[in-house]
């Protein structure tokens, strides 16, 4: 950060206005698994809060680019369904991120 009202190598930059966080474009991948499901075009999209908070935390620190990978609904395995087959289109999206993950930076 090269910012006369910061101190040199400090990651942070604590304003009376506002904070600031490093001046780079980062990246993150969330893996997350929920109970139930709270995609956008679910009645339950509102009660989605782990989405939110993540991009707010780590926007601050600098992540720029979040990406979330999640696999809702988990709660049905409780009441006996296939772990395998519940989890077969969620671990092909993962794969598939990853590999254009790579490709981008290869």
């Amino acid at each position: 950060m090269d910012r006369p009202d910061c101190a040199p190598r400090q990651d942070l930059c604590l304003q009376r206005e506002r904070a600031e966080g490093p001046d780079r474009r980062q990246e993150a991948t969330f893996i997350i698994a929920t109970g139930g499901i709270y995609d956008a075009q679910t009645r339950m999209a509102s009660f989605n809060f782990v989405e939110p908070y993540l991009r707010s935390v780590f926007g601050f620190l600098g992540v720029t680019d979040a990406t979330f990978l999640t696999a809702g609904g988990t709660s049905v395995l409780n009441q006996g369904h296939d772990r395998n087959a519940f989890l077969a289109p969620h671990l092909q999206a993962v794969q598939t991120h990853a590999q254009i993950f790579q490709g981008d930076h290869a």
